[in-house]
């Protein structure tokens, strides 16, 4: 459990470093990952990367996207996204998080205060070292490539 909160933290504080082309999905009915970290990095990602990246909140999604009742759907968001990046989302999910990230009034601006000191840009996601502690064990407007912080 020491190594996956480990794992999180350097997410969360690398997330304005990020600058590679991302789609992010998460499932409101997640009973694993809470919401509220999950729209923190959201928040955190650079806003000159929001052209590639974008945010996808399903309503009825739960942790494993792929495989709940919806799958068809978010792999299809995901092929749609595969092809262009700054279209907007077939099943609408992109607009879902954007209307949750407006409900947290963290649409339009970040929070500067919550950002880590500066650090290298990172070009794909990088995996922490191995830790020797770690164990085995809605809107109807089209938000656009740019929304979210």
């Amino acid at each position: 459990l020491y190594g996956l909160v480990n794992l999180m933290d350097r997410a969360l504080a690398a997330a304005p470093r990020v600058k590679a082309p991302a789609l992010l999905l998460y499932g409101e009915r997640d009973e694993i990952v809470p919401k509220d970290p999950s729209l923190r990095l959201w928040r955190r990602l650079p806003a000159n990367a929001r052209r590639t990246q974008r945010r996808a909140l399903y309503a009825d999604g739960w942790h494993m996207l792929l495989r709940d009742l919806q799958a068809e759907t978010v792999l299809a968001d995901i092929a749609h996204w595969v092809k262009d990046p700054a279209a907007p989302l077939p099943s609408g999910a992109d607009r879902h998080a954007l209307a949750a990230l407006q409900k947290e009034g963290e649409a339009t601006e970040c929070d500067e205060s919550e950002s880590p000191s500066p650090g290298p840009e990172v070009e794909l996601a990088e995996a922490p070292p191995p830790s020797d502690q770690a164990t085995s064990a809605d809107t109807s407007a089209d938000p656009g490539p740019f929304f979210g912080c």
